[in-house]
């Protein structure tokens, strides 16, 4: 089990797993890491993004191979054990909702907290993708609209106390969408803010136009004023014939 818990994920798989793999591979080393502690194990930080199957920034000054774990108070934070991060956050203390339970003694910060707890690591283009993409998860496992994912998060940002971070959060929120299918189309609106131009909207249907399956057609990037779309292809668009 030991063994297991040291073992860094990206030496056993590779960086292009799914979400879903990665999940299990870090619930297998997050309750190897509580058998060995002997209780419940509070992770935090990229770790609580990959147990609840959220993807991980691409730029942060953290370690993701690491297990970041959690605790309320410095004085309940667990003793440096290697393959390990500690962390505080003391908003746990405030919010008795902030720990999600994964599996047995693996329990993960809430993925609004755990944006919250990285702010201070990322850019604020990191955070702004990073939150779509929580978005995008909450919705998808909860069965709620993504635009209601996304006031819930603006509310819990204006109520929760002072921590490190908290202005780059506000700042981030005002360039969040709902409904970003993936961290790419993410990326790709903001490059094309960044180069002036005027804000767009995202995945939005086409009048009148439908796939060939019958759904409605949709753009990931549209001015619909000017008739002008941006699609960002994933590479199952080159390799599949079919696609």
């Amino acid at each position: 089990m030991n063994d297991v818990m040291l073992q860094p994920m990206g030496e056993r798989t590779p960086m292009t797993q799914s979400l879903r793999d990665r999940a299990q591979d870090a619930i297998m080393r997050c309750a190897a890491l509580a058998w060995r502690i002997g209780g419940n194990a509070l992770f935090g930080m990229t770790t609580a993004l990959a147990l609840q199957q959220v993807p991980l920034p691409e730029v942060c000054d953290l370690d993701a191979e690491m297990l970041h774990i959690t605790s309320s108070t410095p004085d309940r934070r667990r003793r440096r054990i290697p393959g390990t991060h500690p962390h505080v956050w003391k908003l746990i203390a405030t919010y008795p909702d902030a720990c999600v339970p994964i599996k047995g003694n693996v329990f993960a910060l809430h993925p609004f907290h755990a944006w919250a707890q990285l702010s201070s690591h990322v850019s604020l283009e990191e955070l702004v993708i990073l939150a779509e993409a929580i978005i995008t998860a909450i919705s998808k496992s909860s069965g709620r609209y993504p635009r209601l994912v996304l006031s819930y998060l603006r509310e819990f940002i204006d109520n929760a106390p002072y921590f490190l971070g908290k202005t780059a959060c506000r700042t981030a929120l005002q360039l969040v969408k709902a409904n970003v299918l993936s961290p790419k189309e993410s990326k790709a609106r903001l490059v094309l803010l960044r180069h002036g131009l005027p804000d767009a909207e995202v995945n939005c249907h086409v009048d009148r136009a439908m796939f060939d399956s019958g759904k409605p057609m949709s753009l990931d990037i549209a001015w619909k004023h000017f008739k002008v779309a941006v699609e960002y292809d994933g590479d199952h668009h080159r390799t599949d014939k079919h696609q």
